[in-house]
């Protein structure tokens, strides 16, 4: 039983050291999509995503330089971190990008009101200046 045990342990250590030791292509290929995915977000754009965008691209060379002197565990481990800055850097962009768009539909609802309540044609009907025979035309087909 002893014996077996140990085996075991033997052959589990055996495999994480040959995954440690096996050039992290994928992973480095993950990050570099990542960080294609957080360019076209438009984090460059964004001042609080383009931080985390020139990290994960920092971290994705320093991979590939680890990879290629056969450090493949410390490789795995900034292609991790690369694509993880290069996903947080997209979130930002994207939320920057919808807050853009919220905060524009509000400036839009607001000159709306405003004009609703001047009685102008801007969501608040026809300019007062017309007669009321102008404003009441109907449409000809």
């Amino acid at each position: 039983m002893r014996r077996a045990i140990v085996t075991l342990m033997f052959a589990a250590g055996s495999m994480v050291t040959a995954c440690a030791s096996t050039p992290p292509r994928a992973q480095i290929a993950s990050a570099q999509q990542a960080i294609a995915a957080a360019e076209t977000a438009g984090a460059p754009k964004v001042p609080e995503a383009s931080g985390y965008l020139n990290q994960a691209q920092g971290d994705l060379d320093e991979a590939s330089r680890r990879m290629s002197k056969g450090d493949n565990e410390a490789a795995t481990d900034k292609a991790a971190r690369s694509k993880a800055d290069a996903e947080l850097a997209a979130g930002i962009a994207r939320a920057a990008q919808s807050t853009a768009l919220a905060d524009g539909a509000v400036a839009r609802a607001q000159a709306m009101q405003a004009g609703a309540a001047k009685g102008t044609a801007v969501g608040g009907g026809p300019p007062s200046s017309l007669s009321k025979r102008q404003q009441c035309v109907p449409m000809k087909r």
